[in-house]
């Protein structure tokens, strides 16, 4: 049905690589900070800082003038506020360095948005909120981040670890994949110290 998944949810693997924000606007201080809980080094170049984008200093490298071409030489990601002046420049420099380009705003020509995240130990969810309020895809993450109980993102931690364990136990993939989609409803409701042993207990024995 058109209309129904306007947006594709794809995750960037942005660990040690840079990240050049165009615009030091409070606005795109929640970038800044997805960026930094990624893993990107975050470098943001203007002449003014706001307030909340000089908050994440030393984390974020904050530089204090005009940007240049130079500043996006080894960028694989370059952010620009839309008031940025020399916004068509700012985004053909970026396609020169073979970076991408967004403003994050509604319509870019790159299709990319940035949206809220949720994290519990190794997984991530992704929540666009496409044409609506700002916040209110935070606050809806905030409240699925909160849905999960209290322990959880170490199940998720102890099934990372046990893929070995369950592979040799249930060598059929559909056996496999009844068996992880019943451990992680199962896990919600439950409380555990050891979940690595908790998972091997669902087992069946060898």
């Amino acid at each position: 049905m058109p209309g129904l998944f306007p947006h594709l949810p794809l995750f960037l693997d942005l660990a040690g690589r840079a990240a050049v924000l165009l615009s030091g606007d409070a606005g795109l201080a929640p970038v800044a900070r997805r960026l930094l809980d990624s893993g990107a080094g975050v470098k943001v170049v203007h002449p003014e800082m706001s307030g909340e984008m000089a908050a994440l200093a030393p984390s974020a490298r904050l530089v204090r003038r005009r940007w240049r071409t130079a500043d996006l030489s080894d960028a694989a990601l370059v952010a620009a506020g839309l008031r940025e002046p020399r916004l068509v420049q700012a985004r053909a420099a970026a396609r020169a360095a073979g970076a991408m380009f967004t403003t994050g705003a509604e319509g870019d020509p790159s299709g990319i948005s940035f949206g809220a995240a949720v994290s519990w130990g190794p997984v991530a969810i992704g929540v666009s909120a496409s044409g609506l309020a700002a916040g209110l895809g935070e606050a809806v993450a905030r409240r699925l981040e909160a849905a999960a109980p209290a322990g959880y993102g170490g199940f998720l931690a102890a099934a990372a670890r046990a893929q070995e364990l369950v592979t040799r136990a249930l060598p059929f993939p559909a056996t496999r994949e009844s068996f992880w989609r019943e451990a992680a409803a199962a896990a919600f409701d439950a409380a555990s110290n050891d979940w690595d042993a908790w998972i091997a207990q669902r087992l069946p024995p060898a």
